[in-house]
């Protein structure tokens, strides 16, 4: 009897795991699929190479390129006596961005090592400061087709806080660090649906991030130490980036996808404890959205400080727009509730959207894609209308 349960046990186990490798290699292959029928649509060659690979290659070529380094540092970096958490990438850096139309985009970093244009930060006064994750850093299209080049487009005077991952905690860093010191009129704090609170259980397990919340005074004073943040960065790359050139990547989350058999377990609808479903219940949402209130709320408390307005923009999930059911998407109500009670404007996005299904007019790529560029005009051009209706 125990044989035969160790063979069904050892069946079972290779089925799992083989269906599971199955359906991995199949998610790749459609996500790949969309980015050559994008790139086929608006006319490009299809790139098909890792984003090391292009900036390996760029690099062999003579080209100063990095790529679009994500600061998520835990503890300080960089030399004794300078060192910094970054928040923001290389300055002044021709940035290897990302690939979901089929190549990958570019973009020269500013002065802070963020996606716009350098000479926006001379102007004064500045009208808006956009806060976010990869939405608002633009993922993966041309600064002008991006959501903060469409508001740009009618506020000059518009600057871009956002990175891709980031979470709340992160953005109030960002606000502190980058918005302080210039006082925009108006900060827009974008919130993407079925994302953000998932960043911030781990950004609030950050001892230096959590200071940014608990002691009003905090601050690393990144706005006038970019050289320390450059050469932080620098090392970073020379020490862990470049060393992985031209080294086949395995990345450890795919790893995990497989030992926990998440693509099955999803498929089956069985995906019961990976952090993904934790984070979708209603259980999980009432211990974190007293801590969201209260980063919200201090975000609010600061931006008033200087005379401002804190605005929250509620930026619907590919999900919500496909009609697909997800835990995630209840949490609307909650958010938009704590919001409201902390009374901040709201700019809900949601019913936006839902004015906007044409298939002509589709504001997704494909599922795993960021917003289309008619996504995130839909998105600037509901902003845009509340701001020029106020």
């Amino acid at each position: 009897i125990r044989a035969l349960v160790s063979v069904c046990i050892t069946f079972s186990a290779v089925g799992a795991y083989g269906a599971q490798a199955f359906l991995q290699n199949q998610r790749s292959e459609e996500i790949e699929r969309g980015k050559q029928q994008v790139a086929a649509k608006i006319g490009v060659k299809y790139d098909p190479r890792s984003m090391l690979d292009v900036v390996y290659d760029r690099r062999a070529a003579g080209d100063d390129v990095f790529p679009n380094i994500l600061s998520h540092f835990e503890s300080p970096i960089g030399e004794a006596g300078q060192t910094v958490v970054p928040l923001s990438g290389i300055s002044n850096a021709q940035t290897v961005f990302c690939n979901e139309r089929g190549y990958y985009e570019t973009y020269r970093s500013d002065r802070l090592g963020l996606n716009n244009p350098d000479d926006v930060w001379n102007l004064r006064p500045i009208d808006i400061a956009v806060i976010g994750d990869s939405f608002v850093h633009g993922y993966c299209l041309p600064e002008k087709q991006a959501l903060v080049g469409q508001i740009r487009q009618r506020f000059p005077a518009t600057i871009n806080l956002g990175l891709g991952s980031r979470g709340p905690l992160i953005e109030l860093a960002a606000l502190v660090e980058f918005a302080k010191p210039v006082k925009p009129r108006v900060v827009l704090w974008v919130y993407t649906e079925c994302n953000d609170i998932q960043n911030l259980n781990y950004e609030a397990s950050t001892p230096i991030l959590r200071r940014y919340l608990a002691d009003a005074e905090f601050t690393q004073n990144l706005f006038s130490r970019q050289d320390d943040v450059d050469k932080a960065l620098h090392a970073h790359f020379r020490k862990t980036v470049a060393p992985r050139f031209g080294i086949p990547r395995f990345r450890l989350v795919r790893w995990l996808d497989i030992v926990l058999l998440r693509r099955l377990r999803d498929r089956l609808n069985l995906r019961l404890r990976d952090r993904e479903s934790l984070l979708e219940t209603r259980e999980q949402l009432s211990k974190t959205l007293p801590l969201f209130k209260k980063i919200l709320n201090e975000a609010r408390r600061r931006v008033e400080g200087w005379g401002g307005e804190l605005i929250f923009v509620y930026l619907p999930s590919y999900y919500r727009s496909k009609g697909i059911d997800r835990r995630c998407l209840g949490m609307r109500d909650g958010v938009l509730k704590m919001a409201s009670a902390l009374r901040i404007p709201i700019v809900d996005l949601v019913p936006i959207f839902s004015n906007n299904q044409s298939p002509a007019d589709d504001p997704w790529y494909y599922h795993g894609s960021h917003l289309s560029a008619s996504g995130y005009r839909i998105a600037a051009e509901g902003i845009l209308g509340y701001l020029e209706n106020q």
